[in-house]
C-alpha cells in the first residue's frame, strides 16, 4: 500500500520479468490473479526492492495498470536487461547498490555491482526514433558500479543518466532529473563499456562515474535533437578509450532552420582512435582535460 507520500515499496525475494507482459496495479485497475497489486490507493512511485542473494533478469514488457506512476527496481546483486520495456512509466531507475527511502528523499549508494544489457537492450520508444509522447519509457536512470552493453545492445530511451562507480547519489523521489546531487568517491576500476554493434541513442544524456573510472567505447554513443529539444550529450570518466562512433545530431524544423545538438566531455585522459571519431554535426564539442 502506498504511504501518506504516495510511495509504495514493496519488498522481494526475487523479482524478475519474463517475455511477455508483467503488470503491476496502480488504482482503479482490473485485477486478476497474475498482476502484482497495490493495493487501491494510487501511487506515484513504485520501488521493488529485492532483499536477497539472487540477480534480478528482466526480459520482458513491465505494465502500470491505471495511473502512471515512476518505478525503481533494486537489487545490489545485479540486473540484466534483455529486451526490458517499461509501459505507462514517468520514468525508471535500476539500481545495482543500496538505497535508502524516506522524506520524499531517495538515497542510492553504488560500489561494485554491474548491470548488463544484452542483445534487444531497451528499446523504450519503441523504434527508432526519440519521441517524447511515446507510451513507453522516455526517462532512464542506471546506478551501479559497472555497466555493460553485450551482444549488440541498444538503449533507445529520450533521456538516459547513468551515475557508474562508487557514487553517493541523492534525488527527489518523483522527479527523474531535478535535484540529483552526485557524490564520486575513489574505489575499485570501474568500467562502462559498449561492445562492437551496441548502441546509447537519447535526446539528453549524462554519464556521470567516479574517480579512476574507465569509459571503453567500441559501440556507438549519440544523441539526436528532435522537434522540442535539442540533442545535449555530458560525459565525465577520468579515462575514456573511445574506438567508434561518439556523436551528436541536429534536425531540420519544417525545412527551415536547424535544432542544434552538442557534446561535452570532463576527462583526464582521452584516447580516440584512428578509426574513432567524436562529433557533432549541427552543434558544438567541448573537451575539458
Amino acid at each position: 500500500m502506498p504511504d501518506n507520500n504516495d510511495v509504495s515499496h514493496n519488498k522481494f525475494l526475487r523479482f524478475n520479468t519474463r517475455k511477455g507482459v508483467t503488470v503491476q496495479l496502480n488504482k482503479d485497475a482490473k485485477q486478476n490473479k497474475n498482476m502484482l497489486t497495490l493495493g487501491s490507493q494510487s501511487t506515484k512511485l513504485i520501488i521493488n526492492q529485492v532483499n536477497s542473494a539472487e540477480k534480478t533478469n528482466l526480459h520482458g514488457l513491465l505494465q502500470i495498470k491505471g495511473s502512471p506512476a515512476k518505478i525503481v527496481i533494486v537489487n545490489p546483486n545485479g540486473i540484466s536487461c534483455n529486451n526490458c520495456q517499461f509501459s505507462n512509466t514517468t520514468g525508471v531507475d535500476l539500481v545495482v547498490g543500496k538505497m535508502n527511502y524516506a522524506n520524499k528523499k531517495i538515497n542510492y549508494q553504488t560500489d561494485k555491482g554491474k548491470i548488463i544489457f544484452t542483445d534487444l537492450g531497451i528499446w523504450g520508444n519503441g523504434g527508432s526514433s526519440i519521441d517524447e509522447k511515446n507510451k513507453f519509457l522516455s526517462n532512464l536512470a542506471v546506478y551501479a558500479g559497472n555497466v555493460r552493453f553485450n551482444n549488440g545492445a541498444k538503449v533507445n530511451v529520450a533521456k538516459q543518466f547513468y551515475a557508474i562507480g562508487n557514487v553517493k547519489t541523492e534525488i527527489d523521489a518523483f522527479n527523474n532529473y531535478s535535484n540529483r546531487r552526485n557524490l564520486g568517491v575513489v574505489g575499485e576500476k570501474t568500467t562502462f563499456t559498449l561492445e562492437k554493434n551496441s548502441q546509447i541513442h537519447a535526446n539528453q544524456l549524462r554519464i556521470f562515474t567516479s574517480e579512476g573510472a574507465y569509459l571503453n567505447n567500441n559501440g556507438a554513443i549519440t544523441v539526436v535533437a528532435n522537434k522540442e529539444d535539442i540533442g545535449d550529450m555530458s560525459i565525465k570518466a577520468d579515462h575514456i578509450i573511445n574506438k567508434h562512433i561518439i556523436a551528436a545530431y541536429g534536425t531540420i524544423e519544417d525545412n527551415e532552420y536547424t535544432i542544434p545538438s552538442s557534446i561535452n566531455i570532463k576527462t583526464k585522459h582521452l584516447i580516440n582512435h584512428q578509426d574513432a571519431g567524436i562529433k557533432a554535426s549541427e552543434g558544438i564539442v567541448t573537451l575539458e582535460t
